[in-house]
């Protein structure tokens, strides 16, 4: 019988055990296991977050590429851009393109005159305003102005001026402008 007395009381204290077991895994529960589950919720998350910006990033790429793509068949366009705008200011190369102009349209360079090199009112651009002094006829310069205005090269004519020489010629002073990056 001591046993089951044993057994009786151990059985009169079973409900606090239970709920004292209960009560060690809700603890365990709210001290431990949510915390972690909280943590993994906020690094999912975060992962959800990143993985947008990677997606995005990606969507960019993409369309780089494309924008890419579809330059490489404007590839002779742009050459011509590229040279119409070179990337520095060049004074003697752009000279004696000038020179060449001239000569290939009959006139005579006499003069190089003087030269600015200034910014822009875009700031990407700089301005280079030059003279030149150059001899011929009417027609000479009217072939002049046409093989500038044919020219890979922007050009602007600032303004001009012309003096009589002789009965067919004349002495021209032109004013300027082409750009560069």
């Amino acid at each position: 019988m001591n046993k089951f007395n044993l057994l009786i009381k151990i059985s009169n204290y079973l409900p606090f055990v239970g709920l004292a077991f209960l009560a060690v895994i809700i603890l365990f529960w709210l001290g431990y296991i949510w915390p972690k589950v909280e943590q993994m919720e906020g690094i999912r998350k975060e992962i959800a977050s990143e993985t947008e910006v990677l997606s995005q990033k990606r969507d960019y790429i993409a369309n780089l590429k494309k924008i890419e793509a579809d330059l490489a068949m404007y590839s002779e366009e742009i050459s011509k851009i590229d040279s119409s705008l070179p990337p520095n200011p060049d004074i003697p190369s752009l000279f004696q393109y000038v020179q060449e102009i001239s000569s290939q349209s009959g006139m005579i360079v006499g003069n190089l005159g003087s030269y600015s090199i200034s910014e822009a009112k875009d700031g990407t651009t700089r301005e280079i305003n030059f003279s030149i002094q150059a001899d011929g006829s009417y027609a000479d310069f009217k072939n002049f102005l046409s093989v500038l205005e044919r020219s890979a090269r922007l050009f602007w004519i600032e303004n001009f001026s012309f003096a009589s020489g002789d009965k067919k010629s004349f002495s021209f002073n032109i004013g300027l402008k082409t750009f560069s990056h």
